[in-house]
């Protein structure tokens, strides 16, 4: 049984005229291509995208080992009889699959507001793009303690309707296609021309200037072009609207 390890530039094949019945990566940072030849100079076997952990069963006299585009030090194990290891080397790194759907691209957040209106009640909330959206958690506000109406609808709001984006998780990465949003209406449970489609959820409590967290054990789902929000608790009176969310 024999360790060999070697470094290995980007880019770099080596050839290694080593006979063996056994071949194993112990360790490598990078994915590897290798080739293995028989007594003949004919391919025997191979190895493609190959990390450590990863082994072959069969007589080789010849093999070559292909590097990626970074370099690295590389140890394999080659053993004429049987035998092999399956030792994890390094440092164990434990994945955390939120931070792995924060790289993904998917994973968004936001805060709309409205200031208030002398004559009208201000709604928040975020519509969906062409992509459906998961409301994981959201939180609301307002100027002044009072009750307030949870809504959605299944398009924009019409008055006096904004838009912003919504920010991407992974910072310097592209916006949601969903929006953030503000808009307006008569009281503060908002009509049918004020939101297309509109159904009133549930009433709920919001006092002064206190970001409130609204419990959900299971993540809500807005459709394609849906919107969801929240309204003020009276005319005049600024809300807030934050949301944590995933785009399908």
């Amino acid at each position: 049984m024999e360790l060999l390890t070697f470094a290995i530039a980007a880019n770099e094949i080596k050839v290694f005229k080593r006979a063996g019945r056994y071949f194993e990566i112990i360790d490598s940072a990078y994915a590897l291509t290798v080739d293995f030849y028989d007594e003949n100079g004919g391919k025997s076997d191979g190895m493609l995208g190959a990390l450590s952990g990863l082994f072959v069963s069969g007589p080789f006299t010849e093999f070559t080992v292909s590097n990626g585009a970074a370099a690295q030090t590389v140890t394999l194990m080659i053993h004429e009889g049987r035998g092999g290891s399956r030792r994890q080397p390094g440092v164990v790194r434990v994945v955390d699959e939120n931070v792995e759907k924060t790289n993904r691209e998917t994973q968004y957040f936001g805060l709309s507001r409205r200031v208030g209106s002398a004559t009208k009640v201000g709604l928040v909330g975020v519509i969906a793009g062409s992509k459906s959206i998961v409301i994981k958690r959201f939180s609301y506000t307002a100027a002044a303690a009072g009750i307030c109406t949870l809504f959605s609808g299944t398009g924009a709001p019409t008055d006096s309707y904004l838009t912003l984006g919504v920010r991407n998780k992974k910072i310097g990465a592209a916006d949601a296609q969903a929006l953030r949003f503000s808009a307006l209406a008569a009281t503060i449970n908002p009509t049918g021309v004020e939101v297309p489609g509109v159904v009133l959820l549930m009433t709920i409590y919001a006092a002064a200037n206190v970001l409130t967290e609204f419990p959900l054990t299971t993540p809500l789902v807005v459709p394609a072009g849906y919107c969801f929000g929240i309204s003020g608790p009276a005319i005049n009176t600024e809300a807030g609207f934050g949301f944590d969310v995933e785009e399908l």
